[in-house]
């Protein structure tokens, strides 16, 4: 029995080697928090408390910058194999970020200013569109993403396109959207959700719409996100005057106010470190019109700061002013700023 202990603490020894050997090898090409959090979850699984730690200091000296994420990850899967020292460390990075915070914080307006954390992103380029106007066109926007704590989350985004041809204005748009969610429970929330439109030629002098509803998080990983939302709300439209022609009579600038229902979801998949792919599909149902947007869109960051973008918008309107299409779409390249 003496002589059979040492074979059987390199066997076992060897066994859990070779177990994490076949449980590290996708961490290599998986590279995010979930698949390390899976990786965890087999070796919990196969009650291997050696490729658990094994995986674990691996994913942490592979990407340092994910160690609060990776520990929580840890700490969900078997809080009991957490080493001391790790909590230790956790417990520490909790500590740094709310000094940061409230240091952050003792700024006063600066704190609600600050165009970093407020994610501030500038955008410039040239693109083209088809629909109501056939021209290239250049486009700027700007954008706006920021959390509170872990309940409040805010987006704002304004988007400007112009074209012109042989010095006359073919397309002047303006839209701003801004949405403020509010995370009551864990994956459920409430949102509030505003756009303005100031098209030039889309027959409307301006559309507004305000909506309030439920949101439902499907899914949040590092790798991709889904977020549903759903709600009523109401539109506030001018429709613009039209002057009579030989074939047409006046028609007065009319203002109309519709109740409708929104449905919305919003994708997002992280390609890479470095490319993004995101798509934002909404609808709404009104007493007369029914409309849909969709902006699907590819980033590819270049540097610290700056980012190569690729998007196209697609709308639609089932009860356009009279002389205006029903669908229009506008593609654009444009380089974006980060601070």
């Amino acid at each position: 029995m003496t002589s059979m202990m040492p074979f059987s603490k390199f066997s076992r020894l060897f066994l859990s080697l070779f177990v994490s050997i076949h449980l590290l090898a996708p961490i290599a090409q998986a590279g995010d928090v979930d698949s390390t959090k899976g990786l965890l979850k087999n070796a919990n699984a196969a009650n291997n408390k050696a490729a658990f730690d094994t995986i674990l200091k691996m994913a942490l000296d592979t990407w340092p910058t994910k160690k609060e994420r990776l520990l929580n990850a840890a700490i969900a899967v078997n809080p009991e194999w957490v080493s001391a020292n790790n909590l230790q460390e956790l417990d520490m990075i909790k500590k740094a970020k709310a000094e940061a915070e409230a240091a952050s914080r003792a700024r006063g307006i600066i704190y609600y200013l600050d165009p970093v954390l407020w994610n501030t992103k500038i955008e410039l380029g040239a693109g083209s569109s088809t629909g109501d106007t056939d021209e290239k066109a250049v486009a700027a926007g700007m954008s706006f993403h920021r959390k509170f704590g872990t309940k409040w989350e805010h987006d704002l985004n304004l988007n400007f396109d112009y074209a012109s041809s042989e010095g006359d204005a073919t397309r002047q748009q303006f839209e701003t959207q801004y949405e403020a969610l509010w995370y009551a429970w864990d994956d459920l929330f409430m949102v509030n959700y505003t756009e303005l439109s100031l098209d030039r030629f889309s027959g409307y002098d301006y559309q507004l719409l305000e909506n309030i509803g439920l949101g439902y998080k499907v899914f949040e990983t590092e790798r991709h996100t889904l977020r549903l939302e759903a709600g009523p709300g109401v539109r506030f439209s001018k429709v613009k005057a039209i002057e009579a022609t030989d074939t047409t009579p006046f028609m007065p600038s009319v203002m109309d106010t519709e109740y409708l229902g929104r449905l919305s979801a919003n994708y997002k998949l992280q390609i890479s470190e470095s490319m993004v792919f995101q798509d934002k599909i909404s609808t709404t149902v009104g007493e007369e019109t029914t409309t849909f947007a969709n902006r699907a869109e590819f980033s590819a960051k270049l540097n610290s700061h700056l980012t190569g973008k690729v998007s196209l918008d697609i709308g639609y309107d089932s009860n356009p002013p009279v002389g205006t299409s029903a669908w229009d779409t506008a593609t654009r390249i444009t380089l974006v700023y980060g601070f």
